[in-house]
C-alpha cells in the first residue's frame, strides 16, 4: 500500500538537528541513541534532507549551472578529509536533486547505494553549515524553516530510492 503521507517533525527531531548542526558532541551524547529507537525515524531523515535543500538553494540559487555544482564538489573533496572518499557524481546528482535540476534524468540513488547518497548529503550539509557560519540563532531559524517545509509537504514513498517496508509505512501514516 502506497500513497502520499504527511511527515511530522517532533521537538526531539528539532533539538537533535540543532545539536547535529551546531554541537556534534551534544548530538552524539544526547540524541543519537534516542533517534535509533525513534518510532518516527522518517521525521529526522526528512528534516535533514529539507535542511540540506534550503542551504543548497541559498548557496547556489535558482538555475545554477552544472559546472558550479561540479566545481563545488571538487573543492569539497579536495579540502575536506572526510569528503575525499565520496563519489563525485553521486554527490553532484544529490545536490542537483535538491536544486530541482530538470536535466537530471537518473533517479536516486544514481546507480549507487542509498547509504552512499546519505553520506554525500550529510557531508554536504555539514560543509554548507560551516560555510554559512551560522550561529545558534541562525541554526534555530534554519531548523524551524526546514521543519515547517517538511510538515507542509506530503511524501510519496514510491518515489524514494529504497523500498519502504509495510511496518514503516504504517508508522508514517500514524505520524
Amino acid at each position: 500500500m502506497t500513497g502520499e503521507v504527511k511527515i511530522s517533525v517532533s521537538d526531539t527531531h528539532r533539538a537533535a538537528m540543532r545539536a547535529f548542526l551546531g554541537n556534534m558532541e551534544k548530538f552524539v551524547d544526547e540524541y543519537a541513541d534516542d533517534l535509533e529507537k525513534d518510532a518516527n525515524p522518517v521525521g529526522f531523515s526528512m528534516l535533514t534532507s529539507f535542511t540540506n535543500g534550503i542551504l543548497l538553494r541559498r548557496r547556489f540559487g535558482p538555475g545554477c549551472p552544472l559546472p558550479d555544482v561540479v566545481r563545488y564538489v571538487a573543492l569539497l573533496r579536495a579540502s575536506d578529509e572526510s569528503a575525499r572518499a565520496l563519489d563525485a557524481r553521486m554527490t553532484e546528482n544529490t545536490i542537483r536533486t535538491h536544486l530541482d535540476d530538470p536535466s537530471l534524468t537518473t533517479p536516486p540513488p544514481f546507480g549507487g547505494r542509498a547509504e552512499e547518497m546519505v553520506e554525500s548529503m550529510i557531508t554536504v550539509l555539514l560543509s554548507l553549515v560551516a560555510e554559512a557560519g551560522l550561529d545558534d540563532k541562525g541554526i534555530e531559524e534554519l531548523v524551524e524553516e526546514a521543519a515547517a517545509d517538511v510538515e507542509a509537504h506530503e511524501l510519496d514513498p514510491a518515489a524514494l530510492p529504497v523500498t519502504v517496508p509495510p511496518e514503516v509505512m504504517e508508522l508514517l501514516r500514524q505520524s
